[in-house]
């Protein structure tokens, strides 16, 4: 395997007490005769970032008793501060997480049980459900060892993932709803890179027989599926994109009612039981793009968490081939909000359904198909993918057709290219792990805040303490293909007095927690003199605005000093 897993820098102990990202998936591939042989190669890197440090791989399953979305994200913060990061959460119930050894699992605010082994058969049986598939994902990750790339063969054992990468319309944002005008995503900005916290929904049809027949029946699998998709998010990471510290929140339908047997019928008849679905869970509307994209929003919120994601599984257990009627069987759009899979995923099969997730994925975050397929579909080397805009330039085109504008044969195993599980230069940077000044913090996310003066000192005060008000924000990084957008919040405004130690300043709304915040400070009483205050603000990633300086000589004046310039 090409890649050596490192980690986002600063560690997680510097993030958001709030998780802000939502994941909406759905995926679809298309049909086609048999996968025809393709050359390749060794998977080579040639541009590791210059530190590497190891990628958060999860050693406890902990159960809790909290009963909100704040309280399960205290339990976060908690583990985060002890030296650990989440992996996987299941709102409000559990969480499966890196802890050190040494760290008493009881430490852990509303604490039930925790499992650093297998869970005994039963244990789980009377508990919440989220609670019961986070039991299920974690003895999935105890029993299943991960991916590999020696372990995936040169000719798939599905068809080709062809024509699964779509574009969806963009959605009206409702009143209130944050838009592309503020630095943080808005509402259709779901899930621009892969970096920071993601919200995934993860819904499952079934059909009620009250318009089409009913042919499938979800029975006792929907815990595997869920398994393999987190599986599938696991691989991201831990192999695809550790750089990106990823943490995955999960809001689980199963079994939802609709009159329709998805199976049955077209890919493209995918608004009838999608509206249903999302109606059933909340969110109704006249058009399901905008159903998704508010649930998506409303997940993202609840949650706290940078993105949002939907993934929609449709039961194939007893049709034929395990497809829609027009041969897709999996497919997503780029940038979100979705992805749809079935069940048996051709001939991918369950067990093979975290491989096309992770594949699916990387469309949900911008990256590109790199396959090219003589009967099915041909990438093009050219073009401008993800938020950073990087060539397709692992596109085997040159390798099966005289394609002219790939110069050469380019076939590099990648999950977007044959579903190998390792990840390439061109998806890596694609997704947003593109890391140009080697400091292991991902472009998009290596950004740097502002800070502001707003009011100051008066020329003459009657107190020798000296207030200040003003703004800070975050400054995205500048996307040549997206809307500019950063998920760093200001994590302190701070300030010095005559080139002393940093003081943090007090945020106006309470709470650092946003892209733009606005602070206050006073400072402790000053002798007579000259005086220098110096401003700074440090965002998310840990990086520091440039200083504002301001400076004012306190005299003698009457009973009190006086304050002058």
């Amino acid at each position: 395997m090409c890649i050596v897993s490192f980690h986002l820098t600063p560690n997680r102990n510097t993030r958001r007490t709030i998780a802000t990202a939502t994941v909406l998936v759905l995926v679809a591939i298309g049909a086609g005769g048999s996968p025809a042989a393709r050359p390749t190669r060794a998977c080579v890197e040639p541009d590791p970032p210059a530190a590497l440090v190891p990628a958060c791989e999860a050693n406890a399953l902990i159960v809790l008793e909290a009963t909100t979305a704040a309280e399960t994200r205290e339990a976060v913060s908690v583990v985060e501060a002890l030296g650990g990061c989440a992996v996987h959460v299941f709102p409000p119930a559990a969480l499966i997480a890196s802890v050190p050894p040494q760290v008493d699992l009881r430490s852990v605010p509303f604490f039930a049980d925790a499992y650093r082994g297998e869970v005994p058969a039963g244990t789980f049986a009377n508990l919440r459900s989220e609670a019961q598939l986070a039991a299920a994902v974690w003895s999935n990750m105890l029993t299943s060892p991960p991916p590999s790339a020696a372990a995936d063969s040169e000719t798939p054992p599905g068809e080709p993932l062809a024509g699964d990468a779509r574009e969806a319309p963009v959605s009206v944002a409702p009143q209130g709803a944050i838009t592309s005008a503020s630095p943080a995503p808005g509402y259709n900005q779901t899930s621009e890179f892969m970096a920071g916290e993601v919200a995934v929904g993860i819904i499952l049809p079934e059909s009620d027989g009250t318009i089409d027949a009913q042919t499938e029946n979800w029975g006792a699998r929907d815990a595997t599926v869920v398994s393999e998709i987190a599986a599938g998010l696991s691989w991201w990471g831990a192999t695809g994109m550790p750089q990106g510290n990823l943490t995955f929140f999960y809001d689980t339908h199963l079994k939802v009612p609709t009159g329709y047997e998805p199976i049955t019928r077209s890919s493209s008849d995918q608004g009838l039981w999608m509206a249903q679905t999302l109606a059933a869970i909340g969110y109704p509307g006249t058009s399901y793009w905008t159903q998704v994209r508010n649930y998506l929003n409303a997940i993202r919120v609840s949650n706290g968490t940078d993105w949002a994601i939907a993934v929609f599984v449709v039961d194939s257990l007893a049709d034929s081939d395990g497809k829609f009627t027009d041969g897709y069987f999996g497919y997503a759009y780029y940038y979100g909000p979705f992805t749809v899979m079935t069940y048996d995923n051709d001939g991918w099969g369950i067990s093979r359904m975290d491989s096309v997730l992770a594949h699916e994925t990387g469309h949900l975050f911008g990256a590109g198909d790199e396959y090219c397929q003589l009967g099915y579909s041909c990438c093009s080397c050219g073009g401008s993918y993800g938020y950073l805009g990087i060539a397709n330039s692992n596109c085997e085109a040159r390798c099966v057709t005289s394609s002219t504008d790939c110069p050469t044969c380019v076939s590099v195993n990648c999950i977007m290219r044959n579903n190998a599980n390792v990840i390439d230069t061109p998806s890596r940077h694609q997704v947003g792990g593109r890391d140009l000044d080697s400091d292991t913090i991902p472009d998009p996310v290596d950004t740097t805040p502002t800070v502001s003066i707003s009011t100051r000192p008066a020329e003459t005060i009657v107190l020798n303490t000296a207030r200040y008000t003003g703004s800070s924000q975050d400054v995205a990084y500048d996307s040549p293909t997206r809307s500019d957008v950063t998920i760093n919040f200001i994590s302190a405004v701070q300030y010095r007095i005559d080139a002393g130690s940093w003081v943090s300043a007090l945020p106006a709304d309470g709470a650092w927690d946003e892209t733009a915040e606005d602070y206050l400070f006073s400072t402790a009483p000053l002798a007579l003199g000259p005086h220098t205050i110096d401003i700074r603000s440090v965002n998310r990633a840990g990086n520091s605005s440039a200083l504002q300086t301001d400076t004012f000589v306190i005299i003698p004046g009457g009973y009190l000093p006086l304050v002058i310039r």
